[in-house]
Formats: structure tokens, sequence, C-alpha cells
């Protein structure tokens, strides 16, 4: 009897634990990037990162001394961006090693990480990256990059 309620508390409290990790896998917008600057990046893309609950993409991005660094920039599920248009994983793989930019909110740690707002491809197409909603300043996201050159 001790054995048997021993084993269903075990396997009520691992179902448990089971049924919260993903929540606690996820974060805060506000608590990781500076929602009041917009900043705008152009280098290289090295790198995408195709996965849940967000996607990652990297830049080669030189910095004001022309030393090269490498940017990781976050973007929203790729469930969500494919509702926004089905051929945005095909962008990224068909610009690797090529020049891109972003316009993104940065860690509020400093360290190479942001969080992207649009991109610019090279041919020009500007794509969203995830909600619109977390830059909170009054700059315009997609004309900063139409106007670049």
């Amino acid at each position: 009897m001790k054995i048997a309620k021993l084993c269903s508390a075990l396997f009520w409290c691992v179902s448990l634990l089971m049924a919260v990790t993903p929540a606690l896998a996820h974060h805060s917008f506000a608590a990781e990037y500076d929602g009041s600057k917009l900043i705008t990046y152009t280098g290289v893309l090295t790198k995408v990162e195709w996965e849940n609950p967000h996607g990652w993409f990297h830049l080669d991005v030189k910095d004001d001394t022309g030393a090269v660094k490498t940017m990781a920039f976050e973007m929203d599920s790729p469930n969500l961006l494919r509702r926004e248009d089905p051929k945005t994983r095909d962008y990224f793989i068909a610009n690797i090693g090529k020049v891109m930019s972003v316009n993104s909110c940065p860690a509020k740690n400093g360290t190479a990480r942001a969080v992207a707002i649009h991109v610019k491809f090279m041919d020009g197409h500007i794509m969203p990256m995830g909600p619109m909603g977390r830059y909170a300043g009054n700059l315009n996201s997609v004309e900063i990059l139409q106007n670049l050159k």
C-alpha cells in the first residue's frame, strides 16, 4: 500500500514537472531587450538556427574600429514567420554568405545579441521578424531599411 502511494505521488510530481518545464523556458522581451532603441546592423549572414520557441540568425558585422564581431539576432518562432511568408526559411538559406541588414532592439546586458524587428535581404526584400509591438520608439523600421543603399 505504501509503495502504491509513493509511486502515485512520484508519478504526479514528474507529470507536473514535465507540464511546467516549457513555461520555464520562455522569457520576457522587456527583461532581455531594450525596446526603446532601434539599431541597424549590416553584415554577412553566417548562420541560421531554425528552431522553436525562437529562431536565431547570426551576422558578422564590423564595429566602430573595423573589427568583425558576430551578432546573434533572435526572431519569432518559425511557425509564426511561415504564416507571414511561407518562404521565410528559404530566404535565409539562400542568403547565407551574403550581406543583409537588420533593424533590432539590443540586449540590455550589452552582449552581442539583439531581437530582430525587420530584415532586408540583398535583393531588397524586407520581412518582419515578429510582432511589431516590441519596439516602442518613434522610428519607422521599414522606412530605415528601404532607405539603405
